[in-house]
């Protein structure tokens, strides 16, 4: 691993953690306005709207925003090519989505008012995957620090929109779908801004862009199943147990996604490398997803266990006592994410080695069994069962990843890397049990205070682990 690599690595995630951090607290202190203002039911239909056009941001990606970050990481001069070859073909793509949802739309019976949210989070999302296909070259480039302060910028405005409105007392579901969608359209007319300047000079380029989607099937694949296991429970939980069901359910899930930065962010910065060394040396690349993984256990499993047995506290001080039933599929959902943590580096890896072919088989026997168990459990235990039957899908896809990985690379035996940190996360478990009728945010920093003494105590963390969290501190 030379040294340059190193730094700008460590300068990419510093960006991406230290922007991340700020933009999902201001994005929790959001929601929980949004959550407040608009009740159970329709924080229920809010976290709905979100999930179904998810459906619809994939397949205007089809997969090209992945092919284009990994070529032109490897190829620079490609800049110009993808840009206006992608570029035009997400146009038509999109047109066609565009159709289809409308059609949708008259054919399922949405209540006037949901539809016409719905109608907003089409153009919301159409918006933000042009966005992010512009990413995708800075990406390429490593500069993730400009994806950051975009994506911090887009948080900020949309928090001063919420908060507007909240203060006005006209907060309601369309109104706050128009703030995200002028938030995401300054957030793609800034990034398009800075690539064009940065990158002048790019010729016009026509030829088969359909070659493109072949590239990029196995990415879609892959992604589209990933896609229906984050979210299809939302769908089928609000069809077979309502609005408000759903609403004790997005509580829970928008911790998750909140704290789904420290993986994220750790696997964008690491993509590029993973993809240059799978040419260049496999011992550095075997390395660098050794150590991410090991760091990444070791700051989210305390994170797990704190949030499992303050969960009722947690959802009573930041949503209030109507919320409190979700404090079941809270903890559940907490652990969930441990797993999809852990997952999106291999996900990460397995994409950055050419081996995406894989991952979308994993995640199709993970997608049938996660679907399965959505309807049994849903029909039997409402919401509590959708995040039961996340968790076993995140355990699943996991372990059949790093089954994978082991037939061709020296990865990582994840009971030994789950020992090292795991006396302490148990020690701070039970301190926070036990003084858990203190001032909550006294008894998060004393159980953080508790966790990192207890590492260094039983050196829960390397020599190695200590020189790439010195990096990220001081660059």
């Amino acid at each position: 691993m030379n040294d340059s690599t190193a730094k700008r690595t460590a300068k990419n995630i510093v960006f991406l953690n230290i922007s991340s951090i700020v933009a999902k607290i201001i994005g929790l202190l959001t929601s929980i306005i949004i959550a407040r203002n608009l009740g159970e039911a329709l924080y229920g239909q809010f976290t709905f709207v979100f999930s179904l056009t998810s459906f619809f941001l994939l397949f205007n990606d089809s997969g090209m925003n992945i092919l284009t970050a990994r070529d032109v990481a490897r190829d620079k001069s490609l800049i110009g090519k993808y840009f206006f070859e992608i570029g035009i073909l997400k146009i038509f793509i999109a047109l066609i989505l565009s159709g289809i949802y409308f059609l949708l739309l008259q054919l399922f019976p949405f209540e006037k008012g949901l539809k016409y949210v719905l109608i907003i989070g089409l153009l919301y999302v159409i918006v933000k995957s042009f966005g992010i296909f512009i990413s995708a070259f800075f990406m390429a480039h490593e500069r993730l620090d400009i994806c950051a302060w975009l994506d911090l910028s887009f948080t900020v405005i949309v928090f001063a929109g919420v908060l507007l409105i909240s203060k006005l007392q006209v907060l309601t579901l369309d109104k706050t779908f128009f703030i995200y969608l002028f938030a995401i359209t300054i957030w793609f007319i800034a990034g398009l801004v800075i690539f064009l300047s940065k990158y002048r000079g790019l010729k016009l380029s026509v030829s088969n862009s359909f070659e493109y989607l072949k590239k990029g099937n196995m990415f879609l694949l892959s992604t589209l199943i990933g896609v229906t296991i984050m979210q299809a429970d939302v769908i089928i939980l609000r069809t077979l147990k309502g609005d408000t069901s759903t609403g004790f359910y997005g509580i829970g899930l928008t911790f998750l996604v909140g704290l789904l930065f420290i993986s994220t962010s750790l696997g964008s910065a690491l993509y590029p490398v993973f993809s240059r060394f799978f040419n260049e040396s496999k011992e550095a690349l075997e390395r660098y997803f050794r150590k991410s993984m090991e760091l990444l256990l070791i700051i989210v499993l305390p994170v797990a266990m704190g949030g499992c047995v303050l969960s009722r506290e947690l959802i009573v001080y930041i949503y209030g006592n109507n919320y409190l039933p979700a404090y079941s599929s809270f903890i559940v959902i907490m652990w969930a994410w441990l797993f999809l943590s852990a997952g999106t580096i291999t996900s990460t890896f397995l994409q950055a080695t050419n081996r995406q072919h894989l991952q979308a088989k994993i995640n199709l026997y993970a997608m049938l069994i996660n679907l399965v168990l959505c309807f049994v459990l849903i029909t039997e235990m409402d919401y509590l069962g959708a995040s039961i039957a996340r968790l076993v899908t995140m355990v699943l896809i996991l372990i059949l990843s790093l089954f994978v990985l082991r037939d061709s690379y020296k990865v990582l035996d994840l009971f030994k890397v789950l020992l090292k940190p795991l006396p302490a996360v148990v020690i701070m478990g039970l301190f926070i049990y036990l003084f858990r009728n203190l001032n909550l945010i006294v008894l998060i920093a004393s159980g953080g205070i508790i966790y990192l003494l207890m590492l260094y105590i039983t050196r829960g963390i390397d020599k190695d682990e200590y020189e790439l969290l010195a990096s990220l501190i001081k660059r």
